[in-house]
């Protein structure tokens, strides 16, 4: 299973535009937890610590243990970000709840490994995918998969 990184965060009242960006001037970040077993909850989480945390993932599935003050904690997935249309930087997030056993779709990172005989013979590398959706209970997800690509020929594929 994916490691879990801690998450603390704050149940929010503030909502609308100028209670927003005050929250964000004042160094936290805007999101929303929702599952089907929930209500949706409006949190704000540090804003450095979960751009520091997302920006490790490299675009990989990331599972937070959601410690809320008066709530039990529960493990969550980061679902969606909004980005600012300039800076490109994470502005808002979604999370989903979820059990260790519920199914969940997510994409997860391929690690290619290995020297293919075909590039040692002259040929070129060209990798098409570079993370695969797959459907499996929480606990079962992995956190990357590793393919071997060394016996790779010229003119020779991978299917999945």
């Amino acid at each position: 299973m994916i490691k879990q990184i801690d998450l603390k965060a704050e149940v929010r009242d503030e909502k609308g535009t100028r209670p927003v960006r005050r929250l964000r001037e004042a160094g936290y970040m805007p999101g929303v937890i929702y599952g089907k077993d929930i209500e949706p909850i409006p949190v704000k989480v540090d804003m450095k610590n979960f751009r520091r945390i997302v920006k490790e993932a490299h675009g990989g599935v990331v599972f937070f243990k959601v410690i809320i003050e008066g709530m039990e904690p529960f493990l969550a997935v980061l679902q969606d970000v909004q980005r600012d249309n300039v800076t490109r930087e994470i502005i808002h997030f979604d999370l989903h709840k979820i059990s260790e056993e519920e199914e969940i779709t997510v994409d997860v990172p391929l690690e290619f490994v290995g020297e293919p005989k075909g590039v040692k013979e002259g040929g070129i590398l060209a990798i098409a995918l570079h993370e695969l959706e797959i459907e499996a209970p929480a606990s079962k997800v992995p956190e990357k998969i590793v393919v071997d690509i060394s016996g790779l020929g010229i003119d020779e594929t991978i299917h999945v």
